[in-house]
């Protein structure tokens, strides 16, 4: 992960603030230019309309990217302050014009969205070894009824018991299997139902959870979001039961 793809992580870009901050709408790309360092150098940082973000620094001398930057093993006072500064203007723009989200992608977020304005309930974030694990627990009980977490795109090829599950690895409409992060949702169901639930395109046994009361939803836009909210609902009303 680059320096860019880490300061922006988690973070949802307001097009109105953009602007104020100074970036120049160009062919759908929001652009920003700043000299630093002394003007020897220029960050380059620009915004598609929907939200990629690609961010460079120029050397003023040669006018061409600085190359350097992007190499971990190339170390030294120099250059760890021309790193630096660039960061610095970096975090000012995630500052300035976004918001902080508590989860990566889209879906997941809405999700987490939907459940906070239905329930009051919000995602607590228990686990210091797993910060991007984010729970949903009922306020009476305290007992969890909805897990989110990342996890390799691979891994839920590791735990598919189903020809329906594989063949949804396979067909994804995200990018190709294998070590690319997606999102995913942990949610309670009768045992009764778990059978039939995984043979929906994008529902899977139950990552790290017990595979008889537990399902495992892809937050990458294969199941709708009323679908999962739906199973969300039923996740919750079994803990609210007490079961």
């Amino acid at each position: 992960m680059n320096t860019a793809e880490e300061i922006f992580r988690k973070k949802k870009m307001c097009r109105h603030l953009l602007e104020k901050f100074g970036f120049i709408i160009n062919d759908n790309t929001y652009i920003y230019s700043r000299l630093f360092f002394n003007d020897r150098f220029r960050a380059v940082v620009q915004i598609t309309t929907d939200g990629k973000i690609s961010a460079s620094v120029i050397d003023t001398d040669t006018n061409e990217e600085y190359l350097p930057l992007n190499v971990p093993s190339y170390t030294g006072r120099f250059i760890a302050e021309v790193r630096n500064d660039f960061s610095n203007i970096l975090k000012q723009i995630a500052d300035k014009c976004f918001l902080n989200e508590y989860f990566i992608f889209e879906q997941t977020n809405r999700i987490s969205r939907l459940i906070t304005d239905r329930y009051g309930e919000k995602p607590d974030f228990p686990f210091k070894r797993s910060p991007d694990c984010g729970v949903f627990r009922y306020a009476e009980n305290r007992k969890w009824y909805a897990i989110i977490m990342n996890v390799r795109r691979d891994r839920l090829n590791s735990i598919s018991n189903n020809l329906c599950a594989v063949d949804s690895l396979k067909h994804s409409r995200s990018t190709p299997v294998g070590d690319e992060i997606i999102e995913i949702i942990n949610l309670k169901i009768p045992e009764k139902d778990i059978a039939v639930l995984q043979k929906i395109h994008g529902i899977y046994p139950a990552y790290h959870m017990n595979k008889k009361n537990w399902i495992t939803i892809s937050l990458d836009g294969t199941v709708p979001d009323d679908q999962i909210m739906t199973l969300a609902d039923r996740s919750r009303s079994i803990i609210v039961s007490g079961h």
